[in-house]
């Protein structure tokens, strides 16, 4: 047999596409060096062996792609066709099903960029995408006549199965159920030969009630699935409900018998966190790769491949540290015994990046105010904490004593280079009608104005908020990692509310973070959805929820140091009657990426509500020492009791002494 040779996609591009068929063919068509080594092997005699083995899906545009082009749901499937030509049809979700051929199917190795034409009337839709390990970004342009550049107006993004799913598991659908009952359900690898499969399903609302419908979490008992077909099983004394679905692409269509001699309910759903971590452990390898993948993979969605900056300008002036006495009658970290011996620099942050379009470079700015003990350095260097604000906080917020974002006040006054930065909002007109709130900035007193979107001049942001939020904090480890004097192998990550939701995605995806402590964020996003929570966490481009959910951002975290802050009767996310439950819920889920180090991820289950604590006093709304629940997980098999169980134990350390410990930690 002939061995073949491996080419480049340019190359097959060069064939596919000749000058006289160039029209409307979009830019990054062919590689001269492919083309040339295939003319070469050509000419030489040699076509057989010339013939272009194509590279595995996920470094490749092959495969069966589910892709979101404005709002429309497509599915596309890329082949190779006659004579090492691509060929792909696509099928819209909401057409008859009829697969249509496309036009101009163009791919570029060297920027790994796709493009094709749909030929509809009265004009086409083009796309041109990139595409990062599996997963697509891009833009589509709607013309009669080949499109310039300033035609790709609408977005889109996208997945491939083929490079995706290559087990049959973990698999995570939304479902909606007859009755109104709109559910997540999961399912993975068991843990042992006895139980090969595991799933659970939860409720999180319905029509009836809306997020008051929020129910518990439930373990399957999966009788079978084979990729395909489903039959998994959920005990709700008296009786078994069962599940029986089956699945084709994305779609999931079956049945809920709930055992009562009722006919069964119809349910129907699609697949959601196709990045996902799943529910079973895995081992440190596989782990690490499924993290350094998705990583990447999350960059490319939320924050175009996380460039960095061509030039980094900053503007520092010292600032007067608030030296108000403390009054806030939460605040329990023993700020008696610490006094503010540290100074404040404001510091502003223009960075300059490169715009994808070869225009002129792109600008974006930043505010931080950043502490500095009076107290020398200790041997290897003052610790780092990145100190994030939520909604209507500042950077200078999080040195007021008296403030909400109190801890950057606090990790200051126990000797830590504290870098706070301002987290805040877009512009009413960068936000595509997600919220309509904060126009003017989140403290417009403090300096934190509206966030401006990184866009070229004409068109709207490549970036979701969320990445542009988290490419700032990527930004501020960068500048504190350099300062004098600091161990920026101990840097931890610390926020609240908002802050603790972009603490969680900095970490996630910035491993120089060596803990976080994300405080009054851990839902379910499918419960954020239907709790009606601002929708500031929400992509403009995609929903979020088809690709992760908040689990998966902590399990990116292992198997570095996570403590995650819940109040006991904080209702921000849920509406349970016991809404740390959920958390209890997500946490679960998460703590399997900690493998054989379960220690290295603490829940903080305090008696308060939303809020950020210390643990180091007793106060009015927390006890001494950091409060951890009694069961994290059911404690018999299929028991629902652990989820709402309140009972804590005492952990004999505060918040800064677990932090000591994962900063220093082997």
């Amino acid at each position: 047999m002939v061995a073949r040779r491996f080419l480049g996609y340019a190359a097959l591009l060069a064939l596919a596409f000749s000058p006289a068929c160039g029209e409307g063919v979009l830019p990054d068509a062919a590689a001269p060096a492919d083309a040339v080594a295939l003319a070469d092997a050509r000419s030489a005699g040699d076509a057989a062996s010339a013939v272009v083995c194509l590279p595995d899906p996920e470094s490749s545009a092959l495969g069966t792609w589910y892709l979101n082009a404005a709002g429309a749901r497509w599915t596309v499937a890329i082949a190779p066709g006659a004579d090492c030509q691509l060929a792909g049809t696509l099928v819209d979700e909401a057409g008859d099903g009829t697969p249509e051929p496309l036009e101009r199917l163009t791919w570029s190795a060297e920027t790994a960029t796709l493009g094709f034409r749909r030929p509809t009337q009265p004009a086409a839709i083009w796309l041109r995408a990139q595409v990062v390990a599996g997963v697509l970004r891009g833009r589509v342009a709607t013309t009669v006549d080949a499109p310039t550049d300033g035609d790709f107006t609408a977005h889109v993004t996208g997945w491939n199965a083929t490079a995706l799913d290559t087990d049959i598991v973990p698999r995570t659908f939304e479902l909606t159920i007859a009755g109104g009952q709109h559910a997540v359900l999961r399912v993975d690898r068991g843990p042992n030969a006895h139980t090969p499969l595991q799933g659970r399903i939860k409720v999180y609302a319905t029509d009836a009630a809306g997020a008051a419908g929020e129910g518990d979490s439930y373990d399957l008992q999966v009788q079978a699935w084979d990729g395909q077909h489903l039959v998994a099983q959920a005990f709700h004394a008296p009786q078994t409900w069962t599940y029986t679905a089956d699945v084709a692409g994305r779609a999931l269509t079956g049945q809920l018998d709930l055992g009562d001699g009722n006919p069964p309910q119809a349910l129907a759903g699609t697949r959601a966190d196709v990045l996902g971590f799943g529910l079973q452990e895995r081992q440190v390898a596989a782990r690490d790769a499924w993290q350094q993948a998705t990583r990447r993979r999350l960059a490319h969605l939320a924050m175009a491949g996380n460039p960095q900056p061509l030039r980094t300008r900053t503007v520092a002036n010292p600032v007067a540290a608030i030296l108000d006495p403390v009054t806030n009658p939460g605040r329990d970290d023993n700020s008696d015994a610490w006094p503010q011996a540290y100074t404040l620099t404001d510091v502003q942050f223009t960075f300059t990046l490169a715009d994808s379009r070869q225009r002129e470079p792109l600008e974006r700015t930043a505010h931080a105010v950043v502490s500095r003990p009076l107290a020398p350095p200790p041997p290897g260097g003052y610790p780092i904490a990145i100190a994030l604000n939520g909604h209507y906080g500042s950077a200078m917020d999080a040195f007021d004593p008296n403030n909400t974002y109190w801890y950057g006040d606090a990790f200051a006054r126990r000797g830590y280079v504290v870098v706070a930065l301002d987290v805040g909002h877009r512009p009413l007109a960068d936000r595509a009608g997600l919220y309509g709130d904060l126009t003017d900035g989140d403290d417009p007193s403090h300096g934190n104005l509206p966030h401006p979107a990184v866009a070229a001049l004409g068109f709207d942001s490549d970036w979701e908020e969320d990445g542009e939020r988290t490419w700032d904090a990527m930004r501020a480890v960068d500048y504190a990692a350099q300062l004098p004097d600091v161990n920026p192998q101990q840097i931890v990550a610390v926020g609240l509310s908002m802050g603790g939701e972009v603490v969680t995605q900095l970490a996630a995806l910035d491993p120089r973070v060596a803990a976080a402590v994300v405080a009054g964020y851990s839902p379910d996003m499918g419960v954020m959805l239907h709790h009606a929570n601002h929708a500031c966490w929400q992509w403009q481009h995609a929903d979020i929820r088809e690709f992760v959910d908040v689990s998966d951002h902590l399990a990116l975290v292992a198997p570095r140091g996570l403590i995650v802050e819940t109040g006991a009767i904080d209702t921000t996310f849920s509406a349970r009657a016991t809404p740390f439950s959920a958390d209890k819920q997500v946490l679960r889920r998460a703590r399997t990426a900690f493998l054989k180090a379960p220690q290295r991820v603490v829940h903080y289950l305090h008696a308060g509500a939303h809020a950020w604590h210390a643990g180091d006093v007793a106060g009015p709304v927390a006890a001494t020492d950091i409060l951890v629940p009694v069961e994290i997980a059911p404690t018999r098999r299929w028991s629902l009791l652990w989820q709402e169980d309140a009972r804590t134990r005492a952990d004999t350390a505060t918040v800064f002494d677990r932090v000591h410990d994962l900063l220093t930690a082997p």
